[in-house]
């Protein structure tokens, strides 16, 4: 079989603060590998969102000093670049970071250490948090326009979609599409289709995770004919108890039907995962076949936020990178 770990990838939803290095923390912190893992991995199943979102916590604590964030950022680079990723979309939420410094110079260094290999290509996207303030989250949506098409390509809505459902958020993605910022939303990942239907009312181009798309045909139709992209994690979906086992995850249903979608690993520490290794365990279940995983990249960098001239390159980059393989 052909090595995995050679195909070029796009990978457009993953987490900063879900996605550092755990023994870069370890050499960091001088704390315990397996003390470290408890409080940051959720193992093979968590009872809930909720539980793995309480993962980020410590994560989160550690990104506030300059020289922390630069060393955190800095081993997600290398991470990227030994799975073979070319162009990712890294995402965090700017509000947890302003301990010591300002979200604009967090913005400066994230950016900077994770585009310091010609290798790799980062853009990034600013997240809403669902159980902040209207008034915090226009912050964020704020500061994107300022960096718009500089540093950042988009901004999304993440959290506890149980207890704070999209709808209440109509008016921040109105202003946001006034903007022009491309939007994408954590919707459909634990609760129902009609998170994923709310999103669709909100301008999102890309839904983060939307698996519960699968429960309505008429939403799949949707999905289809306004072109939208599912941004999909299958480790993560398990281990968050969205999906039982990972033998059902609805990806091949979706690809069956026609649904856009990319492959991600939403958090490479949090899930203890790497696309590499997600596209094995794919493969492994009979849900997708390497023709699929690249048909899955040609969507990401088709449905990025990139420019159109960007994506012209990255295409060209893309293909010659698997004709060498």
């Amino acid at each position: 079989m052909i090595d995995l770990k050679k195909i070029p990838k796009i990978e457009l939803h993953v987490h900063l603060d879900g996605s550092l290095n755990i023994d870069k923390i370890s050499e960091i912190t001088k704390e315990d590998k397996k003390v470290l893992e408890e409080k940051m991995t959720a193992g093979e199943k968590l009872s809930s969102l909720k539980d793995y979102l309480d993962k980020f916590d410590y994560a989160v604590s550690l990104l506030q000093i300059p020289d922390l964030i630069r060393k955190l950022a800095s081993s997600l680079r290398e991470d990227l670049i030994k799975d073979n990723v070319i162009y990712a979309e890294v995402r965090y939420a700017p509000l947890k970071h302003i301990s010591y410094i300002s979200m604009d110079e967090f913005i400066d260094i994230v950016y900077e250490e994770l585009n310091k290999d010609k290798k790799l290509k980062v853009k990034l996207i600013l997240c809403m948090m669902r159980n902040d303030s209207k008034l915090n989250n226009m912050k964020v949506i704020n500061l994107a326009k300022k960096h718009l098409k500089k540093e950042v390509v988009g901004i999304d809505l993440a959290g506890d979609e149980d207890s704070y459902p999209t709808k209440d958020f109509k008016d921040l993605f109105d202003y946001a599409n006034e903007l022009k910022i491309p939007i994408t939303i954590h919707s459909g990942e634990s609760t129902n289709y009609k998170e994923v239907e709310a999103a669709l009312n909100m301008h999102a181009k890309r839904i983060g995770h939307g698996i519960r798309s699968i429960d309505n045909f008429d939403l799949i139709n949707k999905l289809k004919d306004n072109n939208i992209l599912l941004e999909l994690c299958p480790t993560s979906n398990v281990q968050t108890n969205s999906v039982d086992i990972y033998k059902n995850h609805p990806i091949k249903l979706f690809s069956l039907l026609g649904v856009i979608y990319s492959i991600n690993t939403d958090n490479r520490l949090v899930s203890e995962i790497d696309l590499s290794r997600e596209y094995k365990k794919l493969i492994d279940n009979r849900l997708v076949t390497i023709e699929g995983i690249i048909k899955s990249n040609l969507n990401a960098i088709k449905y990025s936020f990139l420019t159109e001239e960007e994506k012209v390159t990255l295409f060209k980059k893309y293909n010659d990178l698997l004709r060498e393989m």
